[in-house]
């Protein structure tokens, strides 16, 4: 939207600069009459965005914010049983940013009336979620990854986390996963 509003006053100014006509000067003593001298150039106000996004855009925006948390996530489903914390941690910290811009999509989003208060607890249980996920990226044991790996999987906000999740979707018109 910057970039139309910066092109369009531009573009203003030079049909401005180009609008003078010839470059002699009026005879002493005639009228001159200027159009639009004494103002500014108009510029086009940006049309504001909406106060809430509707279902179909909140969808699109939910899937966004999930997708990337997903992806590691599934990534750290393929490690084998015999992964090291090695290769743990830079996976559990990539979910911990993921969760991190989840939440903060969650609480920032114009999310529909009808979705806000899932959205609100849901930014709730993947803040406590999360921080598991910090606790395994911070690792320095294999002992230490299983541990808070267990608090992660084992967790009430992730439970209801997950609940939360679905009834968003159900809520937003999307399938299930």
């Amino acid at each position: 939207m910057k970039v139309f509003i910066v092109a369009a006053t531009v573009v203003g100014v030079a049909a401005l600069a180009g609008c003078g006509g010839s470059s002699a000067s009026p005879a002493p003593g005639s009228a001159v009459t200027s159009v639009g001298a004494s103002s500014a150039p108009a510029t086009p106000k940006p049309t504001p965005s909406p106060t809430t996004w509707s279902v179909a855009d909140a969808g699109k925006q939910y899937l966004a914010m999930v997708g990337p948390g997903n992806k590691f996530i599934d990534k750290l489903n393929a490690l084998p049983s015999t992964a090291t914390y090695q290769q743990w941690a830079p996976l559990c910290k990539q979910v911990a940013s993921a969760e991190d811009g989840l939440a903060r999509g969650l609480v920032n989003g114009k999310w529909p009336a009808s979705v806000q208060a899932t959205a609100q607890k849901m930014a709730e249980d993947v803040i406590a979620e999360r921080t598991a996920y910090q606790q395994c990226a911070a690792a320095t044991s294999d002992a230490a990854v299983v541990g808070a790996l267990t608090n992660a999987t084992a967790s009430a906000a992730l439970k209801q986390g997950n609940s939360d999740g679905e009834l968003m979707r159900v809520k937003l018109g999307l399938p299930g996963t």
